[in-house]
């Protein structure tokens, strides 16, 4: 998005119109890079956002709502220390770089005034918010940068402020700056040279620099007043707020490098754009990021398991020659008078293979019958070895088994699956059990998902903890199930309205492809799908919630579809 310069000092312009004379109301951290300033001013109270995602850093007027954690972080609560009450005086950009800067009259604890400065840094992957008192000293920040990281500015409690280097560009109230660096720029291209040479612009702004100098006698000089007419444009019949119309980005006028008036969506403010986009762009981004821990931490854990039946394999090869010890202990104590002490070996007749002879090997610091016991002790040990190792590599198996299918679904999964998918993990000890939770809030178990063919209910789990209500508490013993063959998927039953229905082919066919596009085999063309009675699905016993065995069952290829999105 077009969060350069150009863009940000117009959005900056617009907050403080809304803002400026406003009294802080609420302040707000629901996620670990996002705070939110509820600001009041002439009757009306505007949430502020300013995230420093390094993949989505924002600061709008927001007006979609998050839920916030149970305890406030250290961040938030210094934050509502110092402003709760307070009044926001001036909304501005500051260093004429990507850096909003807003000013806050308080009071302290002895009621004296005392001023403060928030500073949002929309910098990409050097994105931050900074609480600074009055001598612009740093108070906090969401994101620190130690003194160890060579090459950086220090942003810690106690430090002094100092913004991020900007380079040796021209600023974009530089005109006559602007045409010099354009005019002496060894780039290749006006696009490059305009990156290079003007602090603040984007790629977006910088291509639509291009396309309106065309073929300008003097590219350069055209560059710069246009970029002078971007950098003065609120309050003019030229701003024009809008988004193009996929709701990729905002702008302050319609850039046509993109497409022409018709191709964007208007707004009555540019925050009102901004919104837009970044609703959306956010939703995406958190949806995508949501799982990362988790499935790190599962794919952390599957890998353990496979150690550990790796493990108990190596464990039973060394149970390999169980039985050969054994004999050669029946055989030794068969023939101990024949041992002498001190002896190293004795050769005895094998009469489990033909009489053919046997060297027992002794240990010659043992008495005879010491080695007999010795040799007893061996094969005990390795009989209880085995048995150990065979029931842990079955155990390990079958978590095993859960875990890939728990995987499966965090790949696959979307937000509703958030809080089945961590009761597994807390299940798994794969993550710990939250401690605490919202009060006089409940738990809403998300339902499976559904849709209707040919007069016929169809429900779909989307992840095991719903897989396993799909199956045995909605599937009655007549309905059909389906599940994916030989692979991880969704449950899948077609409830009959009565015991002696049959289901019509086109329903059968469009519950397979769903079940089909909820498992691990959706980018298939060709995915085989068994079908049966609920009644022939068994729970596999300590495999996991979701986990079945089924029998009499037949198989139909399909092509995955979701079919859920019928009754969108």
């Amino acid at each position: 998005m077009p969060q350069d310069l150009l863009t940000l000092k117009t959005l900056v312009k617009e907050l403080d119109f809304f803002l400026a004379g406003g009294k802080i109301q609420k302040i707000n951290q629901p996620e670990k890079d996002e705070v939110r300033f509820v600001v009041y001013n002439n009757g009306t109270s505007y949430t502020v956002v300013a995230s420093a995602n390094p993949n989505a850093a924002r600061l709008h007027i927001a007006t979609d709502k998050k839920e916030n954690p149970y305890s406030a972080p250290a961040f938030c609560m210094l934050l509502r220390k110092h402003l709760i009450g307070a009044t926001l005086t001036h909304a501005s950009v500051y260093n004429d770089d990507r850096i909003a800067r807003f000013d806050f009259i308080g009071k302290t604890e002895m009621q004296d005034l005392k001023n403060f400065t928030v500073l949002a840094e929309l910098m990409g992957r050097y994105s931050n918010v900074i609480l600074l008192d009055e001598n612009f000293v740093i108070l906090d920040s969401l994101v620190h940068v130690g003194i160890s990281e060579n090459g950086r500015r220090i942003i810690m409690p106690g430090a002094k402020y100092v913004a991020q280097p900007k380079g040796n560009k021209a600023e974009l109230y530089d005109k006559e700056g602007i045409y010099d660096r354009l005019s002496k720029s060894n780039k290749p291209t006006l696009f490059d040279a305009l990156l290079s040479s003007v602090n603040g612009l984007s790629k977006e702004s910088a291509k639509e620099i291009v396309y309106r100098v065309g073929n300008a006698s003097d590219p350069y000089s055209e560059a710069a007043e246009i970029i002078t007419f971007f950098d003065d444009i609120y309050g003019k019949s030229q701003f024009k707020p809008c988004v193009f119309n996929d709701y990729g980005d905002f702008f302050v006028t319609p850039y046509l490098s993109l497409g022409n008036e018709n191709d964007f969506v208007y707004f009555p403010s540019l925050n009102g754009a901004a919104n837009a986009c970044f609703v959306r762009a956010d939703k995406s981004l958190r949806d995508k990021n949501r799982f990362k821990d988790a499935l790190l931490l599962t794919k952390r854990h599957r890998d353990k398991l496979k150690k550990k039946i790796d493990i108990a394999n190596e464990k039973l090869k060394e149970c390999d020659d169980m039985e050969a010890v054994r004999i050669s202990g029946e055989l030794l104590s068969n023939n101990v008078y024949k041992v002498r002490r001190g002896a190293t070996e004795i050769t005895v007749e094998n009469y489990y293979d033909d009489m053919r002879p046997l060297t027992i090997k002794l240990n010659p610091a043992k008495s005879p019958q010491e080695n007999v016991t010795a040799y007893f002790n061996r094969y005990n040990k390795l009989k209880r070895a085995k048995e150990v190792s065979l029931k842990q590599r079955d155990d390990y198996t079958k978590e095993l088994d859960y875990v890939e299918s728990v995987l499966e679904t965090i790949l696959r999964a979307e937000a509703s699956d958030a809080d089945n998918i961590n009761e597994e993990l807390v299940s798994l000890n794969i993550i710990k059990k939250p401690q605490g939770k919202k009060r006089g809030k409940q738990d809403v178990k998300c339902p499976p998902k559904t849709f209707t063919a040919g007069g016929f209910t169809v429900y779909v789990g989307t992840n095991n903890i719903l897989n396993n209500e799909v199956t045995f508490k909605i599937g009655r013993s007549y309905d059909v199930w389906l599940h994916v063959k030989n692979h991880h998927g969704s449950h899948v039953i077609i409830r009959k309205n009565n015991e002696n229905d049959v289901i019509p082919d086109e329903v059968l066919l469009k519950a397979a492809q769903t079940a089909a596009y909820f498992s691990e085999t959706r980018a298939s063309d060709n995915v085989a799908v068994d079908y049966t009675l609920r009644m022939n699905v068994r729970r596999i016993k300590d495999a996991g919630v979701g986990m079945v065995n089924y029998s009499d069952y037949k198989t139909v290829f399909v092509t995955p579809e979701n079919h859920c999105r019928d009754n969108l």
